[in-house]
């Protein structure tokens, strides 16, 4: 909200400069975001009246005008082609100073010599664009300083008004706040309008079919104007707020508009059909064309302004082209009506069309101040445009708006703020905020808020007021008493933390996406047609389609992260995630599961000085998900061959647990990586965190450190290349020997003199006792019934070592 201080002053005089109000404003909640003095860098410019105008000798476009300063008449050059002799225009003289630093010089242009310049009002900073010389009125003062002459000795402020303060989008609203701040005297606005004209009734009907979303709708009807260009006092004061001058007409309803808050609409009374106004929902896929020049689809419960046969304007947004007012306008008629606040904000954001009308009637004007608005209007055309105001007015207002009684505590005031608030200081202040308030007992008073203040409805509310005008900054600042409870551990919070710290050591980086990702991302992956992955989540209202999906596991989300690296020059990259996935289980909210998912490609280490590195490969991220396992104490996990159809056929695996997969690991498919057109093929993991803490064990058990030494034996076996690594482990712990403390695979081998369709695997165990030191004899006896085992389970033999 744009306000100019010299109109500010005209309903308040604080007694403040305007640092000092923007400074009380801010401290009161409205906060001024820009303070900027309007005359400015303006020195040395005079109101000069052109005696003469003559060609230029030596320059078609130029002009060579005599001036008169009040005290000489000076020759200068001009290129405008708008004024005329006996114009009053802003004089620079030679050494005057303008905006931006401009400095003015005696010059000569052609052989002529000009003593100063004539100035447009983008020259003296009051617009940015300007089409000829700013032509002063007639009542100004030759000589005297352009910067009082112009009204531009004035500060503009911007004030940042919060969405529930409604009441302070206008010069009178600030106004009326600034007076309850300073304890300052509000002015009353001049709304005496002269009715001469023959009564309105008759001449206008006004039908309000939807009395829901128009409680209110009123008007006047104003005959004989006269429509043209505006007084220069009306477009300067316009301009000062950001607004341009259209006609006389229309630049009084924005004036108002801008003073009071209230947005008013002129009909060209001649081009209303029938001389109805009809105020009803639109039909659906109706067209109307707004003054913009533009035709709008309309969809039914957004409101029209129509006459006896056509729309003629879209309530609260936008006049129409078909009643607009323009020079052959003679009759006016004035509206001023109230508009449900959310049904104009969803026709404003439905057809794309924010105007300074529809961001007030979507924050909620005040029903029972349009009428004043109106006459204010009405007034102001009858001596701006000529014409007679016809006697009364049409009022359409079956149910008046009535504020609820408010209940205020003083106990619950000061409790609340921390203050020692008397009730008279309290009475006070909401009386100065023109609150109608009575003591209703001891230290309780009941309030009721004006209709311009429709967010004061609660105690709460009231109480903020109360803050507010009295300031923030005389609460003295102290530490609440409080109550130090156990905190609540989140019992998920510690394992994710202490498995990405695991995840960070081990060379990976964390990233964060989106829960949302491309519904074509999880088509690319190839999953089945059963795979619960594919029962995505859709948004109803997407950023973009990229984004129009909840995500039902990680992998997708790395891949793109692998892309962007990699199309950066990036190559060997770690990364993991630990989110959420979200997966649909038919009606109501979906099922949220925690997940962690990890991506590899590239150099194993980021590369060794000696190039003895290698490249990432299946089993990294197996011993990542191993240790991820050991870390969740998580015991009894097999791997077992995936069917993942995203990945490569034996290059990767399952983590399952008890028959159930609780996660998978490998090589992205080469057909995979094609679809996502990546660079490299690489090995990703996912783990469902949120089963996998399920089974973790409660507590670490603490076991002692060994007394007596370890002896190791190997064994190596033949067997069946159907025959899985983890059968062979599980066939040797199956024998539960009470000496053996551990199995770890150390070599495979397949080729010759391997016999085809067999592999070699070779096993270290190793073997140690709690209460002594073994002998050769009882290990050997042990180790032997273990390749007995071997042979007897699984067809093996024992390779001689």
């Amino acid at each position: 909200m744009i306000i100019s201080y010299n109109w500010l002053k005209e309903f308040v005089d604080p007694g403040l400069s305007p640092q000092q109000v923007a400074d009380r404003l801010t401290m009161a909640g409205l906060e001024v975001e820009s303070l900027t003095c309007a005359g400015c860098g303006i020195e040395g410019v005079i109101v000069g009246r052109i005696e003469s105008i003559g060609p230029h000798p030596d320059a078609e476009k130029l002009t060579v005008c005599s001036v008169d300063t009040g005290s000489e008449v000076l020759p200068i050059v001009c290129g405008a082609k708008n004024m005329k002799p006996g114009d009053k225009v802003p004089l620079a003289m030679v050494g005057a100073s303008l905006p931006g630093g401009m400095k003015i010089k005696k010059a000569k242009l052609r052989g002529v010599t000009s003593l100063g310049m004539l100035c447009s009002e983008k020259e003296l900073g009051m617009a940015e664009q300007s089409s000829g010389l700013l032509i002063l009125p007639e009542d100004v003062e030759v000589g005297s300083d352009i910067v009082r002459a112009a009204g531009l000795d004035d500060w503009v402020m911007e004030v940042n008004v919060t969405p529930n303060r409604s009441d302070c989008l206008s010069i009178y609203g600030i106004a009326r706040d600034l007076a309850a701040i300073v304890r300052g005297t509000l002015k009353a606005q001049d709304v005496a309008v002269k009715e001469t004209g023959e009564s309105i009734k008759g001449l206008i009907n006004v039908e309000v079919e939807d009395a829901r979303l128009c409680p209110r709708y009123a008007g006047r009807l104003i005959r004989g104007v006269k429509a043209g260009p505006s007084p220069f006092w009306l477009r300067r004061r316009l301009q000062s707020v950001g607004v341009r001058s259209i006609n006389n007409i229309v630049d009084v309803t924005n004036y108002v508009l801008m003073e009071m808050g209230h947005p008013l609409h002129a009909f060209d009374y001649g081009l209303i059909e029938d001389k109805k106004i009809i105020v009803r929902s639109a039909a659906e896929g109706e067209l109307f064309t707004t003054l913009d020049g533009v035709e709008r689809k309309l969809s039914s419960g957004m409101l029209l302004i129509c006459d006896g046969k056509r729309p003629v304007a879209l309530a609260g947004v936008m006049g129409g082209q078909n009643s607009e007012v323009g020079p052959a306008t003679k009759d006016v008629f004035l509206e001023a009506a109230y508009f449900d606040p959310s049904s104009i904000r969803r026709t404003s954001k439905s057809v794309g069309l924010h105007t300074e009308a529809s961001h007030r009637f979507e924050r909620g004007t005040d029903p029972e101040g349009l009428i004043a608005a109106l006459d204010r209007a009405a007034k102001m055309i009858e001596e701006i445009a000529g014409g007679k105001v016809a006697t009364g007015r049409a009022d359409e207002y079956p149910t008046p708006v009535v504020m609820p009684d408010v209940e205020v505590r003083l106990a619950a005031a000061n409790n609340l703020l921390g203050t020692g608030l008397a009730g008279a200081e309290v009475l006070d202040i909401l009386q100065r905020l023109q609150v109608n308030v009575s003591e209703k007992g001891e230290g309780v008073y009941t309030a009721k808020a004006p209709t311009f203040r429709p967010d004061l409805t609660r105690e709460a509310d009231m109480i903020e007021e109360v803050a507010r005008i009295y300031g923030f900054a005389r609460i003295k600042s102290a530490l609440p008493a409080a109550t130090i409870l156990p905190r609540t551990v989140d019992p998920g919070r510690g394992p994710s933390a202490m498995i990405k710290g695991l995840l960070i050591d081990s060379g990976y980086s964390e990233v964060v996406n989106y829960s949302f990702i491309d519904p074509k991302d999880i088509e690319r992956l190839g999953l089945d047609e059963n795979d619960i992955r594919r029962s995505l989540i859709k948004l109803r209202n997407p950023l973009t389609e990229e984004q129009s999906v909840m995500r039902t596991t990680l992998i997708p989300s790395l891949l793109r992260n692998m892309d962007w690296n990699m199309s950066r020059g990036v190559r060997d990259i770690k990364i993991f995630e630990t989110s959420k996935v979200f997966i649909s289980s038919g009606p109501g909210l979906p099922d949220e599961q925690l997940r962690v998912s990890g991506l590899a490609v590239g150099s194993r280490t980021g590369g060794l000085w000696d190039g003895r590195d290698g490249k990432v490969d299946f089993f990294d991220v197996k011993g990542i998900v191993e240790d991820l396992l050991d870390a969740l104490r998580v015991e009894g996990t097999a791997f077992k061959p995936s069917e993942d159809p995203f990945l490569h056929p034996g290059k990767s695996a399952w983590v399952m647990f008890g028959g159930k997969e609780a996660g998978f690991l490998g090589q992205l498919h080469p057909d995979i990586t094609a679809a996502f057109d990546l660079q490299a093929d690489p090995y990703v993991f996912e783990l469902n965190l949120q089963e996998l803490m399920g089974l973790s064990s409660a507590n670490p058990k603490y076991k002692p450190l060994p007394k007596y030494p370890a002896v190791e034996r190997d064994v190596a076996v033949i067997i069946s290349e159907d025959v899985p690594a983890q059968r062979v482990q599980k066939t040797i712990e199956s024998m539960k020997v009470d000496l053996m403390e551990d199995i770890r695979l150390f070599d495979y081998y397949a080729g010759k003199p391997i016999p085809e369709g067999r592999k070699s695997l070779a096993y270290t165990i190793k073997y140690r006792s709690p209460n002594r030191t073994l002998t050769d004899d009882e290990v050997n006896e042990v180790h032997l019934s273990v390749m007995n085992a071997l042979r007897d389970k699984l067809g093996a033999e024992i390779r001689e070592q």
